[in-house]
């Protein structure tokens, strides 16, 4: 078709730093962009916006010039890392099961967690790095968050199942393809973590040009990725993390003094809970008498601050520091002794994970800035009939 060669002339004399193209629906946009790129044996990131295009691309297209073009390539997906099933926070959740511990939120929860930990394993899981998109059904954040882990969890080359991590097996095939798949999203994380490390750390391998289709949609996924969100659960999340290490060990069962160490660990955090559920009910009250699932938020300090000064006095604490108030009570803080190596390194990411939510909550609150923040609340509907309550 006249069309597909117009774009194959194209992607010959595009030797530009930066070209800008558009084309419409099955014109052959792809192709266009994939064969030079492939014949110039160069490594590439191809962007997208919806997970369709990921398909076509990975199912469809580089497969078929795999096939056709004569020349030997590679090409993999990138995905965040909260895609792929984490076997340690699996094994953590099963052993807090065994241990009696109340950890979903509902049967269905229970039920999807039973079929992921039964799917673990098996040749189809193996064969995609356990992506959880591969198990063939929704995968809520309440079940999500029992089966993956994040950048700020991760205990990395510390982590005792490190040589079996779906993670770095799925890093290890991005590393060596010449044709690199991901979502606007990551990239964008990327070159955020790129523009705060100075370029020393990311989350995509190094490439020689960057491809984005459906570029017309960055400035949407930009406004979702690089602000900040906390929803209604995310403060319990971390508690449930405190909890696993202080009141909740096994170490810690049948001893009077490890008992009344861990409660006063778990009083620290508490102190923080009561305020942030009430941020939340009174904004959720403030969208239903209005009526509407948007709102823009507005001075909410009054209620964030004492979680604020909640979270700040833990993780000081959590750091060994002695506030002066406590220092006669508590001479000894910082991680329990009760603490093996790789629990340790849990309870100081633990603690930066308690920093990272104070950090999103402050500009939600009350934004140094206001005219570089939009703040607002929204509603989703969940599955049933729950409801999601969102702070950007």
């Amino acid at each position: 078709a006249k069309g597909r060669r117009a774009n194959f002339e194209t992607g010959e004399d595009a030797y530009f730093a930066h070209v800008l193209l558009e084309g419409g629906t099955g014109s052959g946009k792809s192709f266009s962009y994939l064969v030079p790129s492939i014949l110039s044996g160069k490594r590439v990131v191809v962007s997208t916006a919806v997970k369709a295009l990921q398909d076509q691309l990975l199912l469809k297209d580089l497969p078929f010039l795999q096939e056709h073009m004569g020349v030997p390539f590679r090409f993999a997906l990138a995905k965040g890392r909260s895609n792929y099933i984490c076997l340690a926070n699996v094994e953590t959740n099963k052993n807090a099961l065994l241990g009696g511990e109340a950890i979903f939120r509902s049967p269905d929860d229970a039920d999807l967690f039973n079929r992921v930990v039964s799917w673990v394993g098996t040749d189809a899981c193996e064969a995609v790095n356990a992506d959880l998109d591969a198990l063939g059904v929704v995968v809520p954040a309440s079940v999500r968050e029992l089966v993956t882990t994040d950048s700020d969890s991760c205990l990395g080359k510390k982590c005792p199942l490190f040589g079996q991590c779906y993670v770095e097996r799925q890093k290890a095939l991005t590393k060596e393809a010449q044709v690199v798949v991901a979502n606007h999203a990551l990239l964008l994380i990327d070159a955020k973590i790129r523009a705060a490390t100075e370029g020393i750390a990311g989350v995509l391998p190094k490439v020689d040009a960057l491809i984005c289709d459906e570029g017309h949609r960055i400035a949407e996924v930009a406004t979702e990725t690089l602000g900040e969100e906390l929803t209604e659960t995310r403060y319990g999340r971390l508690q449930r993390g405190l909890e696993r290490l202080t009141t909740k060990h096994q170490a810690v069962k049948g001893d009077a003094d490890r008992e009344g160490e861990a409660e006063k660990w778990m009083a620290r955090v508490e102190v923080g809970a009561t305020p942030y559920a009430e941020l939340f009910r009174t904004i959720k009250q403030r969208l239903e008498e209005a009526r509407e699932t948007q709102q823009l938020l507005a001075d909410e300090r009054t209620l964030a601050q004492p979680v604020l000064d909640a979270v700040a006095k833990l993780t000081f604490a959590m750091r060994a520091g002695v506030s002066a108030q406590e220092s006669s009570e508590h001479q000894q803080l910082g991680a329990p002794e009760w603490l093996d190596g790789a629990e340790r390194e849990r309870w100081v990411r633990l603690a930066r994970q308690f920093d990272t939510f104070a950090t999103a909550l402050q500009p939600v609150s009350a934004p140094s800035n206001p005219d570089e923040w939009c703040r607002y609340a929204a509603i989703e509907n969940g599955r049933g009939d729950r409801a999601r309550l969102f702070l950007q």
